[in-house]
């Protein structure tokens, strides 16, 4: 499958903005050489295996975001937990900056895996500055070097400081709401209590 050369080439007009000269680290963090990371094969890969944006969702997609959070709603309501998600979830809220660090994803990854969670379901909104959305389906065992192999699409997607994200998986009984570039930049939690015990990865990596 390929994807547009448009949304590529703006995916990369904008990392290319990001990453030079003030913003290296979204490159070396990645271990890749900036050529490597700037590479379209690379961010087409990593498209093709974990991006929906060509292809249906999956029932079972909908059918857990719509039971999770109160959607639609106005950009405004990003900014209050109690707007975001359904009743039964005990919600916890943190300052954001990204949408995923190395330490973060790990404790959330752990956290699902301990919860018998398969797959991580990203959710991406449009925002003025994204060429699209995007829906991403990542399997819960998968590493941190691999989640960032994508090259510029994943640092754009997961290191850079904006964006809006709803991440969920299939059991429907936790979600994440991340979002940045709002007025406060927030990770807002919302568990039920009966699989609470499973997230003690993520309340441990929040208050270090």
């Amino acid at each position: 499958m390929i994807f547009g050369g448009d949304l590529l080439a703006n995916y990369k007009k904008l990392a290319c903005d990001f990453c030079e000269p003030d913003f290296v680290d979204y490159y070396n963090v990645t271990g890749l050489s900036r050529n490597d990371w700037l590479d379209n094969q690379r961010a087409q890969r990593f498209l093709d295996k974990y991006s929906y944006l060509n292809k249906p969702l999956p029932p079972e997609w909908t059918i857990s975001k719509q039971s999770i959070f109160k959607t639609p709603f106005e950009k405004e309501d990003y900014l209050f937990p109690t707007t975001v998600f359904k009743n039964g979830y005990i919600v916890s809220c943190k300052k954001s900056g990204c949408l995923f660090d190395k330490e973060g994803y790990e404790a959330l990854q752990n956290s699902l895996v301990r919860l018998g969670e398969d797959w991580l379901f990203i959710d991406k909104v449009q925002e003025k500055y994204d060429p699209l959305p995007l829906c991403l389906s990542v399997p819960t065992q998968t590493s941190w070097k691999e989640l960032i192999s994508g090259g510029f699409i994943a640092s754009f997607l997961f290191g850079f400081p904006h964006g809006f994200f709803f991440l969920f998986g299939t059991s429907a009984s936790w979600g994440l709401f991340v979002a940045n570039d709002a007025i406060y930049d927030v990770e807002i939690l919302g568990v039920k209590y009966s699989v609470s015990h499973c997230f003690t990865p993520y309340y441990d990596y929040c208050v270090l």
